[in-house]
């Protein structure tokens, strides 16, 4: 089952992710949304295993943040007279890394992330402090509240890292907000029986990256089957799952749904 093809375009823009809010609720006419995946990450390649049985889809917050300080002469401003903006950017990136690490080992049963993907700085010149700083930090977990508290301390320790630097955090703003989707527990049941009926061995894990079934589960029950993905590369032109994988878990698929349309006949 395939999601229609206006919600297809609502997904791909980060400012439409408000169109789930908007959804009327579930439909009679679609029963369960199966889908299968790539996992993109290698997991399931270093566990040497051949399904992964998905549990939730993240949420996701992005937020951007910039900083102003003062540009400078490189070689003129000593070190304690400068308000270098990139400072504060690149002490709120390891930061925030930091603290999503810790409480990633402090409750594993929580998948939590967090990445500093872009920045943009201004004059952007080797012989020049400089004086602006935009970086844009996303942090996903598939547990609402650790998103939450993570993005409350964002908020503090870009704060800290403004005063700690003395320059100015001029905004700290959230560009989208994502809630994490848990999948169906009775679909995850009859991919389980049918890796076990397949003999193939599995992993229940989360997916950090989006997917259809998490806009698809706000109409219908959905849950996801992932496959290995070769060193986690995605998205690029290494990206490889051997043929062998794909049709266990096409097989696994096959079964699972067989076993779902059984108990609904």
């Amino acid at each position: 089952m395939h999601a229609p093809a206006d919600r297809r375009a609502a997904r791909r823009s980060d400012h439409s992710y408000g169109w789930q809010a908007k959804c009327p609720g579930q439909r009679e006419d679609i029963k369960a949304f199966f889908e299968i995946h790539i996992e993109q990450g290698c997991v399931l390649e270093n566990e040497a295993l051949p399904i992964g049985v998905v549990s939730a889809i993240v949420g996701i917050i992005r937020v951007r943040i910039k900083f102003k300080g003062q540009a400078a002469h490189a070689g003129t401003t000593p070190m304690h007279m400068r308000s270098d903006a990139l400072l504060a950017a690149a002490q709120t990136a390891c930061d925030i890394r930091h603290v999503a690490a810790q409480m990633s080992s402090q409750k594993p049963e929580h998948y939590v992330v967090a990445t500093c993907g872009q920045f943009n700085v201004k004059p952007n010149a080797s012989n020049v402090v400089p004086g602006f700083a935009e970086i844009s930090v996303e942090m996903r977990s598939d547990h609402r509240p650790s998103m939450e508290a993570l993005h409350r301390q964002l908020g503090h320790i870009a704060a800290q890292a403004a005063a700690m630097n003395q320059v100015t955090l001029l905004s700290c703003e959230t560009v989208t907000d994502t809630q994490p989707v848990v999948c169906a527990p009775q679909l995850m049941a009859h991919i389980r029986d049918a890796s076990d009926s397949l003999g193939l061995p599995y992993k229940v894990m989360p997916s950090g990256a989006g997917h259809d079934a998490a806009f698809l589960s706000h109409i219908s029950p959905a849950a996801m089957i992932f496959v290995p993905s070769k060193e986690g590369k995605s998205h690029c032109a290494q990206e490889w799952t051997s043929a062998k994988e794909l049709a266990q878990g096409v097989s696994v698929l096959i079964d699972a749904i067989e076993r779902f349309d059984g108990v609904h006949q």
